[in-house]
C-alpha cells in the first residue's frame, strides 16, 4: 500500500487501511478541523472536562493556524476564525452572548 509502511499496516483494520489510501489526496485540514468542533462539543455537558475542553480549544487553534498557514488564505484572520469557535463553545456552555 503506497504511503503506508508494512510495519503499520498489519495492525490496522481494512477501515484504517482503505482511510489510509485516501489520506494522501487530502490537502487540506478541514475534516480534522470538524472532527475536533465534533469533539469539543461533545465534552461541553461534562462539567469536569473543562481542562479537556480547554487543551482540546487549544489543539484546534493550532489546527487553525496551520491551516492557515499551508493555505496562504489572509482573508479571513485566525483571531476571527478562533473568536467564532469560542464564541460558540461559550454558546452551548450557556456563557457568554
Amino acid at each position: 500500500m503506497a504511503g503506508v509502511p508494512n510495519f503499520y499496516e498489519s495492525v490496522m483494520s481494512d477501515g484504517q487501511r482503505d482511510a489510509a489510501k485516501r489520506a494522501p489526496k487530502l490537502t487540506d485540514l478541514s475534516d480534522e478541523v470538524a472532527l475536533l468542533r465534533v469533539l469539543i462539543r461533545s465534552q461541553l455537558d461534562d462539567a469536569e472536562s473543562v481542562d479537556l475542553i480547554g487543551r482540546s480549544i487549544e489543539r484546534l487553534a493550532k489546527v487553525l493556524k496551520t491551516q492557515q498557514s499551508l493555505s496562504g488564505d489572509s482573508g479571513r484572520k485566525l483571531d476571527e476564525l478562533l473568536a467564532s469557535v469560542l464564541r460558540e463553545v461559550g454558546k452551548e456552555m450557556g456563557i457568554g452572548e
